[in-house]
């Protein structure tokens, strides 16, 4: 197993680094360029959440990017935080027009519509969210 990680400043400026890492990262994995625009979004609506919501630190957040095989693993800890599982979150109905629902929760969707697994721990004040995507034997260099 592949596996790639670095540090990031808790803020939103960081996020031109972080795409430059997973994009990098994306390369050393030999993964397909078409896959990264996707990866983009979802760390980047995960990370712009813990910036905004997980307020009670400044400590840097762990990004780091795998692949094992035909499944592609992206992990984000963020350290001395409270939880709040985002796996729990309501689903948004996307049915409905956008006056009739509630604001919120429609990042969480996408990814959760972009991934093929979204994962929550929290331990010792740590919260740990990992985002998993199957490839298709196309998506993976031998």
């Amino acid at each position: 197993m592949q596996a790639l990680e670095q540090l990031f400043k808790k803020q939103t400026d960081s996020l031109d680094a972080i795409f430059a890492f997973l994009s990098d990262a994306g390369k050393a994995m030999a993964l397909p360029e078409e896959l990264m625009p996707m990866l983009h979004l979802v760390v980047e609506e995960i990370f712009v959440n813990l910036v905004r919501y997980n307020t009670e630190s400044c400590n840097d957040v762990t990004v780091r990017m795998s692949c094992e095989g035909r499944t592609l693993t992206i992990t984000l800890v963020d350290r001395d935080v409270d939880g709040y599982d985002l796996t729990r979150h309501a689903d948004v109905d996307t049915t409905r027009p956008a006056h009739e629902r509630r604001p919120g929760g429609l990042g969480i969707h996408l990814v959760r519509e972009m991934m093929d697994e979204v994962r929550y721990a929290h331990e010792n004040r740590t919260s740990t969210i990992t985002l998993i995507k199957h490839l298709g034997a196309a998506d993976v260099e031998s």
